[in-house]
């Protein structure tokens, strides 16, 4: 900022100095002099413009860079919570599956021991037999097949609302 200032100090001095009017009486070497003088400041103020010009550039640039850097940085740890959040998320859910896989385990094995003590109550477990046979109804026995004689229409449809299973299933004769 200081060297803007005093390149543009220089700037206009020399400009001043040029449009002056110089004595009618200069010589030749002044006036060489002072058009090499002019020409330097010309120059010079020209080369410190040019230079902040870089300076100014250079800085944006790297203003630029730390904001790339910045949101990079933000992105990343946004993308890193992201992560984190769904792995937890993943880690929640696996522990509530993992204490609904043991709740369910406690109730099999509830229900299992529920079911053994009926068994043992009805007496299953007693080498097969039962331990009271007026608990059950005993199932019928099996009747031997009835030789089929040839089958008329009329007699199928009577025959088959005659039908009665010949497989009992425990629930006694009807």
């Amino acid at each position: 900022m200081i060297l803007r200032k005093i390149g543009l100090t220089l700037a206009v001095t020399g400009l001043l100095a040029s449009v002056v009017p110089t004595a009618a009486y200069a010589d030749g070497a002044a006036s060489t002099r002072n058009i090499i003088l002019g020409g330097a400041l010309v120059g010079g103020t020209l080369l410190i413009l040019n230079h902040n010009k870089k300076v100014h550039q250079k800085e944006d640039e790297m203003a630029h860079a730390q904001q790339a850097a910045e949101s990079e940085a933000a992105g990343a740890q946004s993308a890193y919570a992201h992560e984190a959040s769904v792995a937890s998320s993943y880690h929640s859910q696996l522990q509530a599956a993992y204490r609904e896989n043991i709740s369910l385990k406690r109730q099999l094995a509830s229900q299992h021991s529920e079911l053994m003590k009926l068994r043992q109550q009805v007496g299953l477990l007693n080498n097969g037999k039962p331990a009271n046979s007026a608990a059950f109804v005993q199932p019928a026995p099996l009747r031997p097949a009835v030789a089929a004689a040839p089958m008329t229409a009329t007699s199928q449809s009577a025959q088959s609302a005659r039908s009665v299973p010949m497989l009992s299933y425990g629930w006694g004769t009807l």
